[in-house]
């Protein structure tokens, strides 16, 4: 224990405080006293000499700097560097292990002379206090010892610095970015070079400030300066309204978004927000004004209570409102509601797209309209109103004008009033107004000035005069009234008042009739020529030209017993041999024998040729079913003969079967080789008659065996067997040998036929060749 410092107990101030060892702990009131002045010294001197105290320690202080503690063991203060301070238990000023820390110039151009070579130690005043890297920490659980907190501050209970040169100030601050400021209660300097003033204040973006209770600072650069609603905050120990107000506070939100007043709120980029619950919401909006709005993008709202929530809107004025896109309000309580819209002017509205309204209470209600003067109004779209009090009356009510040709004037698309007309002369006298010093007008759709009323009336005068004179028929023309008087004609004893009467009555009129047209031109010398004609297309009831009559029946044709009628659907031709009628589907040739061709049925019926003779006949002439079938009967019972070598001629019938017969038994076709030793010939007469020869080949080949007569003995002519077999050829004689290999001679020239030998006594051998 150092032997010329101790800690006693102030009761003054409820800590302990370091004494001389000599002085009294705990003594009379002004032993005390006088302890705690001399302790708070050098408490003070240790502060302001670390380095003519470096390895004090107090009581268990650890390290190679100053260290002062009323603790022991663990939890003595430890001052780790040469020049570090600790002071309280627990307290930390540097690792021994830490390196250096130096200053690097940020290089004020307000702020020269700084000195970038020394190293600094940290210093760390109360209980838990911990400091490094250059750093301060002072009171009860200050930190300013995180990796990155060189050079920082905390001061405070709680505090935290934990960033390279942060400030924490306040009970509990906190400062975690780049050169952060924490000032207040419980605030908070979290991003870079943010900056955080007042009770719960928050400041969290880059580069951002937040001044007041509750003020908040989220965006980047953005700024926050205004406190929450503190009526109801407290003394020490009731916490009322000191906690953080979210919902009330000032909050600035977008990036350089900028919120001045209480519960101010700038919620996006480049907003700003200025005065007591304004907001502005809108991407680079502004809200100027208590409870000013501006929600719509780049909107503008200044006045207590103005809104501008339309993109581009404009409101300047207390409670002023732009709505539209492109709207724009400026007068207290002026609305500019649709798109394009202008209000200028208190208690002014201009309701749809490009809408003005311009005059204190000045109302143009529909689209396209303007309502220029004080509590004027237009009620029609595409109007205008002008002058105070002007109104616009329904331009759709009334007729057009029309031309001297007869032709509509154009359709009007909108009104302009000057005054208060109400829609009749009546109704509006004494609300009319002159619009004076307007030039003659020249094109169709401009105004007339008085001037030019006067000169067409003169010349109405004249054409009046004219007219009446030209009238005759005692006519007048008043100029005051502008009227022609009717003239009077008589015409066949009777007066007729007006021109077209009279004319009608004096006119020769030639009607047209149902089939005959009548056509109007002008001759040489103005005279009426008619033209008479049929027209090309009659409407008859019936027509007759000699024998021939044409009718709704039909057309007919009467000469004599003879006729001829065409109706709808047949036509009939009469004479004195018969009628012959052609109808739909259906012929019917008359005469001593009808003939009918029917359609439906595909039949032609009536024909009289039953019989048929070939050798007597009509060519060309259709033939009847009648005669098909005897045709058909006579070649069936004709048929085609046959004839043979026995037997024959015979008759066979078309459709009979007629079967040439061979073998009756050894009908195995496949030991037959069809064509080879037999052929056919066929030849025909000059009659037609037909003969097919069957012939045997001279010489037959391809044969195996030849089998003659019944199984028996082979001999001589005539003796035990068969009668003998002679084959005559062109030698003579033929060797045969038998299947056993024995030779025999046959004769079967110049000499009996035979065998020499007997082949088998058993009688059952057969003749061989």
């Amino acid at each position: 224990m150092n032997h010329v410092y101790k800690t006693i107990w102030n009761e003054q101030t409820g800590t302990f405080v370091a004494v001389s060892e000599h002085k009294r702990a705990r003594g009379k009131r002004s032993g005390s006293i006088k302890a705690a002045v001399a302790g708070a010294v050098l408490a003070t001197g240790a502060l302001a000499m670390g380095s003519a105290l470096a390895a004090t320690g107090i009581n268990g202080g650890t390290g190679a700097g100053t260290a002062i503690s009323e603790c022991k063991d663990s939890t003595q203060a430890q001052a780790g560097k040469k020049n570090s301070i600790a002071i309280g238990c627990s307290s930390l000023a540097d690792d021994k292990d830490d390196s250096n820390t130096y200053f690097f110039d940020r290089e004020n151009p307000h702020n020269k002379n700084i000195d970038t070579t020394g190293t600094y130690q940290s210093v760390a005043v109360g209980t838990g206090a911990k400091a490094k890297q250059g750093s301060v920490a002072l009171g009860h659980g200050a930190q300013a010892a995180d990796g990155e907190s060189a050079l920082a501050i905390a001061i405070g209970s709680q505090a935290k610095a934990q960033n390279v040169a942060s400030l924490a100030i306040g009970p509990a601050a906190l400062a975690t970015g780049n050169t952060a400021l924490a000032v207040g209660r419980q605030t908070a300097a979290t991003a870079d070079f943010a900056q955080a003033i007042g009770n719960v204040a928050a400041a969290t973006g880059l580069g951002s400030l937040a001044v007041g209770h509750s003020a908040t600072a989220t965006g980047k650069r953005s700024i926050a300066i205004g406190a929450a609603d503190i009526d109801n905050a407290g003394s020490t120990g009731a916490q009322n309204g000191t906690v953080y107000m979210e919902g009330e506070q000032t909050l600035a939100t977008g990036q350089d978004a900028i919120a001045f007043g209480a519960a101010a709120n700038a919620k996006n980029n480049y907003a700003l927000a200025i005065g007591a619950h304004s907001e502005a919401s809108g991407l680079n909006s502004t809200a100027m004004g208590y409870e000013a709005t501006a929600t719509g993008e780049n909107t503008f709202a200044s006045g207590a209570g103005s809104i501008a929530s339309g993109k581009d809107a404009f409101a300047l004025g207390a409670h002023s409102e732009g709505l539209g896109d492109r709207s724009f309000a400026m007068g207290p309580n002026a609305k500019a509601i649709g798109e394009n819209a202008l209000a200028l002017g208190g208690l002014s509205e201009a309701h749809e797209k490009n809408s003005i309204a311009v005059g204190v209470g000045a109302k143009a209600n529909f689209a396209d309209s303007v309502a220029l003067g004080s509590k004027s109004s237009v009620d029609h779209k595409n109007s205008i109103a002008i002058g105070t009090e002007s109104t616009t009356n329904d331009y759709t009510a009334h007729e057009a004008f029309l031309y001297e040709s007869g032709a509509a004037g154009a359709i009007a698309t909108g009104a302009v009033s000057i005054g208060n007309g109400a829609g009749s002369v009546v109704a509006g006298a004494g609300n009319e107004r002159r619009l004076q010093n307007v030039a003659a007008g020249g094109a169709d759709t401009d105004a007339v000035n008085v001037s030019q009323l006067k000169m067409h009336k003169a010349i109405t005068d004249k054409t009046g005069g004219d007219l009446a004179e030209n009238l005759g028929g005692g006519s007048t023309y008043d100029p005051k009234t502008g009227e022609v008087s009717n003239p009077t004609y008589n015409i066949g004893d009777t007066n007729y008042n007006n021109v077209g009467d009279a004319l009608l009555a004096a006119r020769t009129v030639v009607k047209a009739g149902k089939n005959i047209g009548v056509e109007e031109s002008k001759g040489a010398a103005g005279q009426t020529i008619f033209t008479v004609k049929t027209q090309e297309d009659l409407d008859l009831t019936s027509v007759t030209t000699g024998h021939a009559v044409m009718s709704n029946d039909g057309f007919n044709v009467v000469d004599g017993s003879n006729s001829s009628t065409v109706g709808a659907g047949n036509i009939s031709v009469k004479d004195d041999a018969g009628t012959t009628v052609i109808a739909g589907t259906q012929v019917t040739v008359g005469g001593t024998n009808s003939v009918v061709i029917n359609g439906d049925t595909g039949t032609i019926g009536g024909l009289t040729n039953k019989t048929f003779d070939p050798n007597s006949f009509t060519s060309g002439q259709a033939a009847t079913e009648d005669q098909l079938a005897k045709v058909s009967g006579d070649l069936t019972a004709k048929g085609l003969n046959f004839s043979a070598n026995d037997g024959g001629p015979l008759t066979s019938k078309l459709g009979s079967t007629v079967t040439v017969a061979g073998a009756q038994s050894n009908t195995d076709w496949t030991k037959f080789d069809a064509g080879q030793n037999i052929m056919t010939q066929i030849e025909q007469d000059a009659s037609g008659n037909s003969a097919i020869r069957v012939a045997l080949s001279k010489d037959i080949t391809g044969l195996e065996t030849i089998i003659l007569g019944e199984n028996g003995t082979p001999g001589k002519d005539g003796a035990n067997g068969q009668p003998g077999i002679g084959l005559n050829g062109k030698d003579g004689s033929i060797g045969m040998t038998g299947k056993d290999g024995a030779g025999a001679d046959l004769t079967v020239a110049m000499g009996a036929p035979g065998l020499a030998g007997n082949d088998g006594v058993d009688g059952k051998s057969k003749t061989r060749l």
